[in-house]
Protein backbone atom coordinates (compact mmCIF):
# COMPACT_ATOMS: atom_id res chain seq x y z
CA UNK A 1 0.00 0.00 0.00
CA UNK A 2 1.04 3.66 0.04
CA UNK A 3 4.07 4.42 2.17
CA UNK A 4 3.82 7.68 4.10
CA UNK A 5 7.20 9.41 4.33
CA UNK A 6 8.48 10.93 7.56
CA UNK A 7 7.89 14.52 6.34
CA UNK A 8 4.34 13.69 5.23
CA UNK A 9 3.61 11.96 8.53
CA UNK A 10 4.92 14.97 10.48
CA UNK A 11 2.77 17.35 8.42
CA UNK A 12 -0.31 15.13 8.87
CA UNK A 13 0.35 15.15 12.63
CA UNK A 14 0.46 18.98 12.55
CA UNK A 15 -2.87 19.06 10.71
CA UNK A 16 -4.58 17.12 13.51
CA UNK A 17 -3.96 20.18 15.72
CA UNK A 18 -5.23 22.71 13.16
CA UNK A 19 -8.95 23.56 13.62
CA UNK A 20 -9.23 24.47 9.91
CA UNK A 21 -8.75 20.78 9.10
CA UNK A 22 -11.20 19.38 11.65
CA UNK A 23 -13.62 17.11 9.83
CA UNK A 24 -11.29 16.84 6.81
CA UNK A 25 -9.47 13.91 5.26
CA UNK A 26 -6.78 13.62 2.61
CA UNK A 27 -8.06 11.72 -0.44
CA UNK A 28 -5.52 10.04 -2.74
CA UNK A 29 -6.50 9.04 -6.26
CA UNK A 30 -5.16 8.39 -9.73
CA UNK A 31 -7.08 9.89 -12.64
CA UNK A 32 -6.60 9.69 -16.39
CA UNK A 33 -6.22 12.95 -18.22
CA UNK A 34 -4.78 14.28 -21.48
CA UNK A 35 -1.30 14.24 -19.96
CA UNK A 36 -1.60 10.61 -18.83
CA UNK A 37 -2.02 9.40 -15.28
CA UNK A 38 -2.40 12.15 -12.74
CA UNK A 39 -1.90 11.45 -9.06
CA UNK A 40 -4.02 13.68 -6.85
CA UNK A 41 -3.93 14.36 -3.13
CA UNK A 42 -6.72 16.69 -2.03
CA UNK A 43 -8.59 17.52 1.12
CA UNK A 44 -12.23 16.46 1.33
CA UNK A 45 -14.87 16.38 4.01
CA UNK A 46 -14.49 13.18 6.09
CA UNK A 47 -18.13 12.39 5.50
CA UNK A 48 -17.43 11.58 1.81
CA UNK A 49 -15.79 8.32 2.90
CA UNK A 50 -17.66 5.45 1.34
CA UNK A 51 -17.21 1.72 1.11
CA UNK A 52 -15.18 2.42 -2.02
CA UNK A 53 -12.53 4.30 -0.05
CA UNK A 54 -9.68 2.51 1.67
CA UNK A 55 -8.44 4.06 4.90
CA UNK A 56 -4.71 4.28 5.60
CA UNK A 57 -3.17 4.25 9.03
CA UNK A 58 -1.93 7.78 9.54
CA UNK A 59 -2.05 10.48 12.20
CA UNK A 60 -4.63 12.31 10.05
CA UNK A 61 -7.42 10.56 8.08
CA UNK A 62 -6.12 9.47 4.67
CA UNK A 63 -8.39 7.68 2.18
CA UNK A 64 -7.60 6.04 -1.15
CA UNK A 65 -10.23 5.66 -3.85
CA UNK A 66 -10.68 1.92 -4.28
CA UNK A 67 -10.33 2.23 -8.06
CA UNK A 68 -6.86 3.73 -7.52
CA UNK A 69 -5.63 1.08 -5.10
CA UNK A 70 -3.76 -1.02 -7.64
CA UNK A 71 -2.16 2.02 -9.27
CA UNK A 72 -0.96 3.28 -5.87
CA UNK A 73 0.28 -0.12 -4.67
CA UNK A 74 3.98 0.86 -4.60
CA UNK A 75 3.60 4.61 -4.16
CA UNK A 76 4.68 6.95 -1.42
CA UNK A 77 3.06 10.08 -0.03
CA UNK A 78 5.53 12.88 0.59
CA UNK A 79 5.24 16.50 1.63
CA UNK A 80 7.23 19.35 0.13
CA UNK A 81 7.30 22.58 2.12
CA UNK A 82 7.36 25.81 0.16
CA UNK A 83 7.85 28.76 2.48
CA UNK A 84 4.77 29.04 4.68
CA UNK A 85 2.81 26.51 2.62
CA UNK A 86 3.50 23.23 0.88
CA UNK A 87 1.89 20.33 -0.88
CA UNK A 88 1.45 16.60 -0.59
CA UNK A 89 2.76 14.58 -3.50
CA UNK A 90 2.18 11.01 -4.55
CA UNK A 91 5.27 9.46 -6.04
CA UNK A 92 4.77 6.16 -7.77
CA UNK A 93 7.51 3.55 -7.84
CA UNK A 94 5.82 1.97 -10.85
CA UNK A 95 6.10 4.45 -13.66
CA UNK A 96 4.33 4.21 -16.96
CA UNK A 97 7.73 3.77 -18.61
CA UNK A 98 8.26 0.55 -16.64
CA UNK A 99 5.43 -1.05 -18.64
CA UNK A 100 6.85 -2.28 -21.98
CA UNK A 101 3.41 -2.23 -23.64
CA UNK A 102 2.85 1.38 -22.57
CA UNK A 103 6.32 2.37 -23.80
CA UNK A 104 5.84 0.63 -27.16
CA UNK A 105 2.44 2.28 -27.68
CA UNK A 106 3.77 5.69 -26.70
CA UNK A 107 6.59 5.32 -29.22
CA UNK A 108 4.14 4.23 -31.95
CA UNK A 109 1.90 7.22 -31.21
CA UNK A 110 4.79 9.68 -31.26
CA UNK A 111 6.45 8.26 -34.41
CA UNK A 112 3.53 7.01 -36.53
CA UNK A 113 0.19 8.35 -35.35
CA UNK A 114 0.81 11.94 -34.28
CA UNK A 115 2.55 12.96 -37.53
CA UNK A 116 -0.64 11.90 -39.38
CA UNK A 117 -3.05 13.48 -36.88
CA UNK A 118 -1.10 16.76 -36.88
CA UNK A 119 -2.02 17.18 -40.54
CA UNK A 120 -5.53 18.13 -39.41
CA UNK A 121 -4.40 20.05 -36.31
CA UNK A 122 -4.74 17.38 -33.66
CA UNK A 123 -2.82 14.98 -31.47
CA UNK A 124 -3.29 11.67 -29.69
CA UNK A 125 -2.22 11.16 -26.08
CA UNK A 126 -1.85 7.73 -24.51
CA UNK A 127 -3.40 7.78 -21.05
CA UNK A 128 -3.18 4.22 -19.80
CA UNK A 129 -2.87 0.59 -20.81
CA UNK A 130 -4.87 -1.91 -18.82
CA UNK A 131 -5.96 -5.47 -19.62
CA UNK A 132 -4.97 -5.34 -23.31
CA UNK A 133 -6.84 -2.03 -23.71
CA UNK A 134 -5.19 1.27 -24.60
CA UNK A 135 -6.98 4.39 -23.37
CA UNK A 136 -6.26 7.37 -25.59
CA UNK A 137 -7.36 10.98 -25.85
CA UNK A 138 -7.75 12.93 -29.08
CA UNK A 139 -6.92 16.59 -28.72
CA UNK A 140 -6.70 19.68 -30.87
CA UNK A 141 -3.81 22.09 -31.19
CA UNK A 142 -5.84 25.12 -30.14
CA UNK A 143 -7.67 25.58 -26.84
CA UNK A 144 -11.41 25.23 -27.33
CA UNK A 145 -11.06 23.50 -30.71
CA UNK A 146 -12.74 20.15 -30.92
CA UNK A 147 -10.78 17.17 -32.18
CA UNK A 148 -13.54 16.07 -34.57
CA UNK A 149 -11.84 12.94 -35.77
CA UNK A 150 -13.97 11.04 -38.29
CA UNK A 151 -14.83 7.46 -37.23
CA UNK A 152 -13.01 6.00 -40.23
CA UNK A 153 -9.77 7.70 -39.16
CA UNK A 154 -10.30 6.56 -35.56
CA UNK A 155 -10.67 2.97 -36.76
CA UNK A 156 -7.56 3.30 -38.93
CA UNK A 157 -5.51 4.71 -36.05
CA UNK A 158 -6.78 1.99 -33.67
CA UNK A 159 -5.80 -0.64 -36.24
CA UNK A 160 -2.33 0.90 -36.60
CA UNK A 161 -1.83 0.85 -32.82
CA UNK A 162 -2.98 -2.76 -32.53
CA UNK A 163 -0.68 -3.72 -35.42
CA UNK A 164 2.28 -1.88 -33.90
CA UNK A 165 1.75 -3.47 -30.47
CA UNK A 166 -0.08 -6.82 -30.76
CA UNK A 167 -0.50 -7.00 -26.95
CA UNK A 168 -3.24 -4.38 -27.37
CA UNK A 169 -6.51 -5.77 -28.66
CA UNK A 170 -8.71 -2.74 -27.99
CA UNK A 171 -8.34 1.05 -28.19
CA UNK A 172 -10.77 3.25 -26.22
CA UNK A 173 -11.21 6.95 -27.01
CA UNK A 174 -11.78 8.92 -23.78
CA UNK A 175 -12.12 12.32 -25.46
CA UNK A 176 -15.16 14.44 -24.63
CA UNK A 177 -16.14 14.25 -28.27
CA UNK A 178 -16.14 10.43 -28.08
CA UNK A 179 -19.74 10.42 -26.91
CA UNK A 180 -20.88 12.43 -29.90
CA UNK A 181 -21.04 15.74 -28.05
CA UNK A 182 -18.85 18.74 -28.60
CA UNK A 183 -18.82 21.09 -25.61
CA UNK A 184 -17.08 23.82 -27.60
CA UNK A 185 -19.39 24.08 -30.57
CA UNK A 186 -23.03 25.14 -30.55
CA UNK A 187 -25.03 25.24 -33.76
Amino acid sequence: MVEITKTASERLQELTQNPDYAGKALLLAVKRGPAGRQNTARFVDKSVRTAEHISLEAPFPVFIEAASRELLEHASLSYAANGTSGSFRIESALTENADPTFSALKTAIENQINPQVRSFGGFVALLEVKDETAYIHYGASCPGCSPNVPPTIKRKLAHQLSSAVPAVSRVVDTSESAGGTNPYFRA
